[in-house]
């Protein structure tokens, strides 16, 4: 009876005391204060959507709380875009603190509302936005409205033709230009009297961050068509189709004489009889035809060479030429040429020769073109095909590129069987364009896609600082594909891994009226082989580890085919015994085969007709 009796004192103690715990506990905690539900807002106006270039607007921005309850610590974010420069700004109530752009308001009653002024200079011409967000330490159930934007559109009508040009380069930029977080946010036409001008500009902006120079060497503005018109329809004017490269002369150290590098079988000088290997010994009836050379290796244009073939070749409607043959011979043609429009083809030579027991295939192609050169491509490749080659060798020492459609044909030509349906390319560009063409399903790949048998043992590219663009994405498609069979012969190649879409400037292509203006080809997209290789703004360099071959001179005095000439006695050696020689014979003697510099007129790019961006993308 005891011990019942003190065990029920013991429970009803040990109740009472956690009742006063549990009381005591509910007593000292502290109930957090409520954040107050309000309704904060804010607009923004300005008095003039459409001002003039160094001109005023004045933004009036509301600050409001429409809700139940008080507001803390309310802020307004407006800073300003670049395009405009603050003057002066009043705020009824809080500070604005013009480097951040914040206006602290702070507390904002039920029903207050606030005003901020600001005063800005128009500095830039096109259309600017302003946008402004209200925030407090609320809990806002309405977002609708806690933002504003204002937009103001610079009237471009006191701008020059070209300086009108000139900003709609920079506007075209912001949207397709690879390298478009190089661009300024504000671009004043007005310092550039021309469209060039302007673009040369806004290229050097892009810095590569290995060799500390200008990474587009490339985008360029191209009179309405005429470009699109070479490379879509196979044909060229105003010019005698045939260039020249410059070599040392034997008789005099100081000096250089002129060689015939290539020419257009229908163009004048074709049909003249001109051919590869041909030196000028007259232009005009005047023997002074070679450009002097300063210490540094450099053409000197004053020289009485120097100005006598730019003007005959460049800046003549006519011209009388005189050519020897050949360099080891007396015999010459004389030429009395006219620039005229003329049927370019891109196969300048082909052939077939045997070495020992093998068929080999010798192509040498200078220009990606449309429909005309994927027909010769298709020919010889055929031709190749039927007579069994089995070692191919591609000289594109002067190929400064063209179309990319041309270019996967002549890649699907040329791959193995095992490639078929496997990636040939992969598309990269700017981030907005990327996110634009994934998130509407745009296929940024292509792949291989065989419509023949043809598949070479090896193939060796004949390359120079003049294979560019279309060509190096020929080489790059297919290395992945001929690991240890495909071999560049020759110099460094141009280093252009990157191509455009032709984009109007100054017309639409809608309009009826005569078109003036431009096509603007600034690089728009980089190309990635299937090993995503890619990159080679360098160039691609024979024998090394990346582009097994050999190094060689140019010799241009010799005609196409001769087995003599650097380059393709490399790889017929290679072929042959399956070495390269340190030295290749040639038959040339008196002329160093080292060019000193090279009259390049010819067009280093790669243009996808195809993928032309129709639509702006929205900032």
């Amino acid at each position: 009876m005891n011990n019942r009796l003190v065990n029920f004192r013991f429970y009803f103690l040990f109740s009472i005391l956690s009742l006063l715990l549990l009381f005591s506990c509910q007593k000292d905690e502290v109930t957090p204060s409520a954040v107050p539900v309000v309704d904060l807002s804010v607009t923004s106006v300005v008095d003039n959507t459409a001002p003039v270039i160094d001109g005023f607007v004045t933004y009036t921005i509301s600050a409001k709380n429409t809700g139940s309850n008080n507001a803390n610590e309310v802020v307004v974010v407006d800073s300003l875009p670049a395009g405009l420069k603050i003057d002066n700004y009043t705020a009824a109530k809080g500070r604005y603190d013009v480097r951040t752009g914040r206006w602290l308001i702070g507390d904002l009653g039920q029903g207050a509302e606030s005003v901020l002024t600001i005063k800005a200079k128009v500095v830039s011409f096109g259309s600017i936005i302003n946008r402004v967000r209200i925030t407090g330490k609320v809990t806002d159930n309405n977002a609708k409205n806690d933002s504003s934007k204002t937009i103001v559109s610079t009237s471009l009508a006191s701008l020059s033709k070209e300086q009108t040009c000139s900003y709609d380069v920079f506007s075209a930029m912001k949207d397709i230009y690879l390298w478009n977080d190089a661009l300024p946010s504000v671009f004043d036409p007005r310092k550039y009297s021309t469209a060039e001008n302007g673009l040369e500009y806004l290229s050097g902006l892009k810095i590569n961050s290995v060799t500390g120079q200008v990474i587009d060497r490339y985008s360029f503005l191209d009179k309405i068509g005429n470009l699109s018109g070479e490379i879509n329809g196979g044909t060229a004017s105003g010019d005698y189709g045939f260039m020249v490269k410059a070599a040392s002369s034997y008789n005099e150290p100081n000096k250089v004489s002129l060689f015939v590098s290539y020419v257009y079988s229908q163009s004048p000088a074709g049909l003249a009889g001109v051919e590869r290997g041909f030196e000028i010994v007259k232009i005009n009836g005047s023997d002074a035809v070679h450009p002097d050379v300063d210490a540094q290796g450099y053409l000197v244009p004053s020289s009485a060479g120097y100005v006598n073939m730019v003007n005959a070749l460049f800046n003549s409607a006519t011209a009388s030429f005189t050519f020897k043959k050949k360099y080891y011979a007396a015999t010459t043609l004389d030429a009395s040429l006219s620039v005229a429009s003329y049927a370019i083809n891109s196969v300048l030579f082909d052939t077939i020769y045997t070495v020992g027991s093998k068929k080999v295939g010798y192509m040498v192609f200078n220009q990606f073109l449309g429909e005309s050169s994927q027909t010769e491509i298709a020919n010889s490749i055929s031709r190749y095909e039927t007579s069994g080659v089995q070692y191919l060798i591609v000289d594109l020492r002067y190929n400064g590129g063209g179309s990319v459609e041309t270019c996967e044909k002549f890649c699907n030509l040329l791959a193995p069987q095992s490639a078929n349906g496997k990636l040939m390319y992969s598309y990269k560009m700017n981030s907005e364009l990327m996110d634009y063409y994934v998130s509407n399903k745009y296929n940024l790949t292509t792949t291989f896609a065989k419509t023949n048998s043809f598949q070479p043992t090896r193939i060796y590219f004949i390359v120079s600082g003049g294979t560019a663009s279309a060509s190096e994405l020929l080489i790059n498609n297919l290395r992945p594909y001929y690991p240890g069979n495909l071999f560049l012969i020759g110099q460094t190649t141009y280093g252009k891994p990157c191509g455009f879409w032709s984009t109007p400037i100054g017309y639409t292509d809608t309009q009826t009226i005569t078109k003036e203006g431009y096509d603007l080809y600034a690089v728009s997209f980089e190309m990635a082989n299937a090993n995503n290789e890619g990159g080679y703004y360098s160039g691609m360099t024979p024998a090394t580890d990346k582009y097994p071959g050999i190094k060689a001179y140019d010799s241009f005095a010799l005609s196409w085919g001769d087995q003599y000439e650097l380059s393709l006695a490399q790889a017929l050696n290679h072929i042959s015994t399956g070495a390269f020689k340190e030295y290749a014979q040639s038959k040339v003697k008196s002329v160093s085969v080292l060019p000193v510099s090279n009259f390049d007129r010819q067009f280093k790019g790669m243009i996808d007709f195809r993928k032309r961006l129709k639509l702006k993308i929205g900032k």
